[in-house]
């Protein structure tokens, strides 16, 4: 029971657009059907949540307190903001918002903290892995099937999936192209570490890190593109740092390395003569740069960051409001939404939790290497970039689980190393824990 928290949160994080492209397919209500969804996983967290205190003495990991005593804050000012003053987003329920994050971020970050063993990490990753696969196949599929999402992608120059006389997407570029860079990252991470992977698990990984990329082609969306090459540089310097450590993985890590420069070259090639008008559309939405600044959108995302600083300058010490722009919009920047929210002690206790996450995710791409932790560690580094171009703070449980995943994987994965290396010198292998 304590290891609900991995299927729960490998569909939380990664399966939206899968029940979407389906229940879309099913003609069936995708909001009704998602949020029922949801509330599963809040239950299967909670289950896992109480297995695991029933077990005996808790200790939350040293790492994860930080990022959980900013969320208790952070609720604090959603629930006065939300019960007390009225506040929520045009169109949106505030009640809604406010047990989105309590039941689908606190509780289920807590969950993972509590129960998270290093011996979770493999099957963490191979449930998220084929998770994320299902969801950009049916993406894919999607787009191929229908008509209507081609002259969408034609029009827009990127893939939306929309409902029938919804103003909004179902589905929109940003989830789409951050699922299908997920799915390269999870590719690349298992490719890039000499193990078990047979000839089959190896030919697998290399057709998911072409579907992932060319969902994130599709997309045409910059956010994802952005946090997608972050990633890649990320991942490219741990090959350096591993490079300069003694030992023989660490040149099979660079020598792969430049497999996965061909590869990607190779993939966008043949993507590029098979849809080359397509691609030419995405493409050049992609380049586009802050020289946008004068279009409507750039404006308005302009004019929220102004407000929002304005608005933390007003009143630094307890934060203003968890929305910016007159009370009617995200900050679209976790940090800045940060400060904004809950003040200059909430938003230093949040910049200290964002570099221990980065710091964790590189030590699980560099002290811990291993096929199940160097995924997590470009996943992670992807979605703390998206933070900082978009998502939120109470409706992105996808980030900041992660980041509670990687801060718990990097302190307890560590200890158990240590204690593994201490046990095999002393011949007492024996007496090690379990991890499972």
């Amino acid at each position: 029971m304590r290891a609900l928290y991995i299927p729960a949160l490998a569909f939380l994080a990664f399966s939206y657009p899968a029940t979407t492209v389906l229940g879309f397919f099913a003609n069936t209500p995708i909001d009704q059907a998602n949020l029922v969804l949801k509330l599963v996983f809040a239950a299967m967290f909670g289950i896992s949540l109480l297995a695991a205190l029933s077990k005996g003495k808790v200790r939350l990991p040293w790492l994860s307190k930080p990022i959980m005593f900013f969320f208790l804050l952070y609720g604090l000012r959603l629930g006065y903001d939300i019960f007390v003053k009225g506040i929520a987003p045009p169109n949106v329920e505030g009640s809604y918002i406010a047990i989105y994050f309590y039941f689908l971020t606190l509780l289920p970050a807590l969950s993972i903290a509590v129960a998270f063993q290093p011996g979770d990490l493999a099957r963490l990753r191979r449930v998220s892995f084929y998770t994320l696969f299902a969801s950009c196949v049916l993406i894919l599929l999607y787009f191929l099937e229908s008509g209507a999402s081609a002259a969408d992608f034609l029009r827009a120059q990127r893939l939306e999936i929309r409902g029938d006389g919804e103003v909004a997407a179902v589905l929109n570029p940003i989830t789409i192209g951050i699922t299908g860079g997920l799915l390269v990252a999870f590719a690349i991470g298992q490719l890039a570490v000499r193990g078990s992977l047979s000839r089959s698990d190896y030919s697998f990984s290399f057709c998911a890190l072409a579907l992932g990329l060319v969902c994130l082609l599709l997309s045409g969306s910059r956010g994802p593109f952005v946090a997608f090459i972050f990633a890649l540089l990320f991942y490219f310097a741990s090959v350096v740092a591993r490079y300069h450590q003694a030992g023989g993985q660490s040149k099979e890590l660079a020598s792969r390395s430049f497999q996965f420069l061909f590869a990607l070259g190779s993939i966008i090639g043949v993507y590029f003569i098979i849809k080359s008008g397509d691609l030419l559309l995405s493409i050049a939405r992609l380049a586009e740069t802050s020289a946008l600044s004068g279009e409507r959108g750039s404006e308005i995302r302009n004019l929220i960051y102004r407000d929002a600083i304005a608005s933390f300058v007003d009143s630094p010490v307890l934060g203003h409001s968890y929305l910016a722009y007159g009370q009617t919009a995200y900050a679209h920047n976790a940090l800045l939404e940060a400060f904004l929210a809950t003040g200059l002690i909430g938003g230093l206790i949040f910049s200290f939790s964002l570099v221990a996450v980065l710091k964790s995710a590189w030590t699980l791409a560099t002290k811990l290497l291993s096929r199940d932790a160097l995924p997590w560690a470009l996943v992670t580094v992807m979605l703390v970039t998206l933070s900082m171009v978009s998502k939120t703070l109470s409706q992105s449980p996808d980030i900041w689980l992660i980041a509670v995943l990687t801060l718990c994987a990097a302190e307890r994965g560590a200890s158990h190393k240590a204690l593994s290396t201490s046990a095999q010198k002393s011949g007492n292998v024996g007496r090690l824990p379990m991890t499972s």
